[in-house]
């Protein structure tokens, strides 16, 4: 409860705080319980008909040891609770759309690497052997800290195996009691600020990995940065960036539709945005007196200590995954105008559109003033000059002023031509100030 105010806007904080229909428990998804007392389970056990499991931590640079506590263990107990609720509808563990981006690193015959097709389901580890009970996996982690299915497979990290790894735990879990018809994945890519809700732009610092990047692109020395990708061409590189409120409206549509097994939070092929231009786009953020890095893009089989602090942090940089969403797609079919207006599913944002970067360098920098401070001990008075002076009210009043313009110029260019080419300088310079 006392974290609500330094997460969400004050008004928003407040309205959620005095909302009688909402009943905030304190808990610990790591304890016995969930950490909550037997009065509270049992009254839980007796009411609950939705659960909706999106607590975890998203360290990508944990081991499997760490890791797994975070994630596997406390999905089982929350399920294992779930399963004995006598009203459950529906339990919605949130996962990840990169559970499998271990197939993006398997050996290819033939032509070159392009983008990774993945589906809603649950792909087998490719381990050589006929696919194991995954409690046995887990036992291994328990006792060794490390196991087979994990090491032998090119997981760009722990977390994707943790989390493909509870897919199939949780899956095995309602299929012995007959409800697995109850259980719904929810898979989000790369989660972004929101589009509108609560606000736009709105994230929390941490909670955006290419904010994080961004961070980073801001004040990284000015010398060669070797980024790694297995593509035939590394500008085929894309990222699936979902805005948090796109994930939100998907997970309430696909609970309402009561959809089942495995689902996609994506972005999907026309969404996706192109990392190269991405990471040079914010570069160009950075301080006029601050030189630029030389990045260069090389074989993922490059000595991984010549490589990047942001290739090797975020192993998928080089990588291109087309997320199929058809159970959106199908559902989305059935909404009728007013559902379709109130909940959207896909962000209307262009993926080639940079301007937002200007404004989550806010974000970017209060990132990077915690990371230098933890570090290297550094003030933020003295790392703040590394901060583009952009705000978030600046940027976005400035772009409001230059569309209002633009949408002025249209429509006097529907009267007459001559304003034809003076629309086209605007926008040109809408698109260069952004």
């Amino acid at each position: 409860m006392a974290r609500l105010p330094t997460l969400l806007p004050a008004k928003l904080a407040t309205q959620i705080a005095e909302d009688s229909r909402i009943v905030i428990l304190e808990g610990d998804i790591t304890l016995e319980n969930l950490g909550l007392n037997n009065e509270t389970v049992s009254e839980l056990r007796d009411s609950v008909s939705i659960c909706i499991h999106a607590a975890a931590s998203l360290n990508l640079k944990a081991n499997l040891t760490k890791t797994s506590k975070s994630v596997v263990q406390p999905s089982m107990a929350f399920a294992a609770l779930a399963l004995e609720f006598r009203y459950l509808k529906r339990f919605v563990f949130v996962s990840t759309a990169y559970t499998n981006a271990f197939m993006h690193f398997l050996p290819l015959n033939g032509s070159g690497r392009q983008d990774c097709f993945v589906e809603e389901k649950i792909y087998p580890l490719p381990t050589g052997n006929d696919e194991r009970d995954p409690f046995l996996e887990f036992e291994d982690i328990e006792r060794t800290g490390d196991t087979p299915d994990y090491s032998s497979v090119p997981h760009p990290f722990a977390y994707a195996y943790a989390k493909h790894l509870t897919e199939r735990l949780l899956l095995r879990m309602f299929e012995k009691e007959g409800k697995q018809r109850m259980l719904t994945i929810l898979r989000p890519s790369c989660f972004g600020p929101a589009e509108s809700e609560p606000s736009p732009y709105f994230e929390t610092p941490g909670s955006a990995p290419a904010t994080s990047v961004l961070s980073v692109a801001l004040a990284s020395l000015p010398k060669k940065a070797l980024f790694t990708s297995n593509l035939a061409d590394p500008s085929k590189a894309t990222l699936d960036e979902v805005p948090v409120d796109i994930v939100v409206n998907r997970l309430i549509a696909h609970v309402a539709y009561d959809t089942d097994g495995c689902v996609h939070a994506v972005s999907g092929e026309t969404g996706r945005r192109p990392i190269q231009e991405m990471i040079h786009a914010g570069i160009s953020l950075r301080k006029w007196w601050w030189p630029a890095p030389n990045i260069v893009w090389c074989s993922d089989e490059t000595d991984p200590k010549k490589v990047c602090a942001i290739s090797k942090t975020f192993g998928l940089c080089g990588c291109s995954f087309l997320f199929s969403d058809i159970k959106t797609a199908n559902i989305w079919s059935k909404m009728d105008r007013h559902d379709r207006e109130k909940w959207y599913l896909w962000t209307r944002r262009d993926p080639k559109d940079f301007s937002d970067l200007a404004v989550r360098s806010q974000t970017a920098g209060v990132l990077l003033q915690q990371w230098l401070l933890k570090r290297h001990k550094i003030p933020p008075r003295i790392t703040r000059v590394l901060i583009p002076e952009k705000g978030l009210a600046a940027e976005i009043k400035r772009r409001n002023e230059i569309l209002e313009l633009q949408k002025f110029l249209g429509a006097q260019d529907k009267c007459n031509t001559k304003h034809h080419g003076t629309a086209v300088y605007v926008k040109a310079v809408a698109e260069n100030e952004t």
